[in-house]
């Protein structure tokens, strides 16, 4: 039971004092391996509803050095009143890495789909801040280089 529950933290994370979901903030370089199929979890209760996300790198575009990496997330909030004093949205910070050291988030090459508003893309810490709006369940993707 242990493991299950430190594989979950691993990648859907929340504080209880905080608005906030941290997805992938515990994947290791290894899972971020290009072309090794990357890693997901899909339906993970949140107080905030179920989220799911998957992330994959591949090689860089063009055969250049460095990474491209795709996250996809999937969000559906409880409805209103079954979670009693939870009326926010979470902000979302998804972890991207590269699968080597040295491999960092390129701030100007993150992109992020429909349904998602990018707040901020954090180098150091390898995050990408990302915002959702509306009460309904949403469905984006987040992408960048790593060089």
């Amino acid at each position: 039971m242990q493991g299950s529950i430190a594989t979950r933290w691993q990648l859907v994370l929340e504080r209880y004092d905080e608005d906030n979901l941290y997805l992938a903030a515990g994947a290791p370089r290894r899972w971020y391996k290009p072309g090794g199929g990357g890693f997901s979890v899909a339906g993970a209760a949140t107080r905030f509803g179920a989220v799911g996300v998957a992330v994959a790198n591949a090689a860089a575009q063009g055969g250049g050095a460095g990474e491209d990496a795709a996250a996809e997330v999937t969000f559906a909030p409880w409805p209103p009143g079954a979670a009693p004093g939870v009326n926010a949205t979470p902000a979302f910070a998804l972890r991207l890495r590269g699968s080597a050291r040295g491999l960092v988030l390129v701030p100007s090459s993150v992109a992020v789909g429909a349904g998602a508003t990018l707040l901020s893309v954090d180098v150091e810490k390898e995050r990408v801040w990302v915002a959702v709006s509306g009460a309904g369940a949403v469905k984006f993707t987040v992408s960048a280089q790593l060089r």
